[in-house]
């Protein structure tokens, strides 16, 4: 499939998809006359409402942006910390929102998803292919109609500065400025962990030095932010644990962790309410996610894909690995997706854009049970078949089949033992004289 037929396609299944989604979630609020969770894919919009925290739009709360836009505004937040709890924002974050949190709380939410949306659809608008109007319907199809999109702008969280920040530095790699790109990643990774698992697109493309200078940007950053952030770096560190540690908890307790989770956890979670056997995967998921992280690995180092699968790889990795991980955290496919258009052809493609686009197309029914939807398994399932069908096919290549006997004939050799090596038998009673 060429440039175009790629846009085509997925913009068609997107559109549909999200046409479909709206109108059975219309059915059932307006003539069944149900409630949330089935009037909507998305969050109720008035989860997470905090003591003061006004309304932005009726009972809408941009839960995700209210959080790091007060806690950064000083002096801790950690510490003497404004809300009842310590914020779970890594320091890097709160010293780039500083002089967004000096806004007003509607002037600051206004501004981040104004900037994110236009740089998100020229992003788009550049990578799409066909004429001026199909490239601007493809835009828009691919933003408002998208269910990433939809929930990162919902939830107003703040995983879009980290989706721009990576884009930026995809762009830097591409054009082999790799120590550009090196500083880029560690941003991101310095506001949220969880874009680490980029550092082994680096590593297992031979850029060891980038990679170390990427970490010790990422280290360099966080600790200057400890270091500018008032009260002791200790306290400070212990203030950020104990957030983790109650997030960590609350993910346990009700559906807190399930709902429109894109995590493999909350996948094995909702299946072991039907078999109990898979409460084993839950209870021991650290090891299932470092399995998986060392399979990306492997794939990454044997196979040496071709990039846009390098980067669907790490993507998917970042998207269900971690223990808590919802639908907007999708919006990293998009990395990978743009870099799929402009790919050359391949025989794979028809069955990459089907996959892509039904895992950018809302979920939200059948609802399961309480307020967890079908999604929840749905995606984690699909982001596997997509790391299953990008290992088939990068396996299939010719260069990796060389690759593949190059090595196997090296280890049966080391294997095989040196002709002539082995010492002779000693006949009985013989000996040296």
């Amino acid at each position: 499939m060429d440039r175009e037929q790629k846009t085509s396609w997925i913009v068609f299944i997107v559109l549909v998809g999200f046409i479909a989604a709206v109108a059975a979630h219309y059915v059932l609020g307006q003539y069944v006359l149900r409630g949330y969770p089935f009037t909507t894919f998305l969050f109720s919009p008035q989860d997470i409402g905090y003591p003061g925290q006004p309304n932005i739009v009726g009972v809408h709360h941009f839960g995700d942006f209210y959080e790091p836009w007060v806690t950064s505004q000083g002096p801790h937040p950690y510490v003497d910390f404004p809300l009842t709890f310590a914020s779970s924002y890594f320091p890097v974050t709160h010293i780039l929102l500083f002089p967004l949190a000096q806004l007003p709380l509607t002037v600051a939410l206004v501004l981040y998803l104004v900037v994110f949306v236009a740089l998100f659809g020229a992003t788009i608008f550049r990578h799409v292919a066909g004429s001026r109007l199909s490239r601007v319907q493809a835009t828009i199809v691919l933003t408002v109609c998208s269910t990433p999109v939809l929930f990162l702008v919902d939830r107003a969280n703040i995983e879009g500065v980290l989706f721009l920040l990576l884009a930026a530095m995809l762009l830097a790699y591409r054009r082999e400025r790799i120590y550009v790109a090196a500083v880029l990643l560690a941003v991101p990774i310095a506001m949220k962990g969880s874009a680490g698992v980029f550092w082994l697109l680096f590593l297992m493309d031979g850029h060891i030095r980038a990679f170390l200078v990427s970490v010790a940007t990422c280290a360099g950053m966080t600790l200057l932010s400890l270091l500018i952030l008032p009260g002791a770096i200790a306290d400070n560190v212990s203030g950020l644990r104990t957030a983790l540690d109650v997030i960590t908890s609350a993910a346990g307790e009700g559906t807190f962790g399930l709902r429109h989770s894109a995590g493999l956890k909350a996948a094995i979670n909702v299946l072991s309410h039907v078999d109990e056997h898979f409460n084993f995967f839950v209870v021991n998921y650290r090891f299932v996610g470092l399995a998986l992280l060392l399979a990306v690995a492997a794939a990454l180092l044997a196979l040496r894909p071709i990039l846009w699968q390098r980067v669907a790889l790490v993507s998917a990795a970042m998207i269900l690995v971690p223990s808590l991980s919802y639908e907007y955290r999708m919006i990293h496919l998009y990395l990978p997706l743009l870099l799929f258009l402009v790919a050359e052809r391949r025989r794979g493609d028809a069955l990459f854009v089907v996959l892509f686009g039904l895992l950018l197309v809302p979920k939200g029914l059948p609802v399961l049970f309480a307020d967890v939807n079908l999604g929840t398994v749905v995606n984690p399932l699909l982001l596997l078949i997509l790391m299953a069908a990008i290992v088939v096919d990068a396996a299939t290549d010719h260069e990796a089949r060389a690759r593949l006997r190059s090595v196997s004939r090296r280890a049966a050799r080391r294997l095989t033992p040196k002709q002539g090596s082995a010492a002779k038998p000693t006949a009985v009673g013989e000996g040296p004289r």
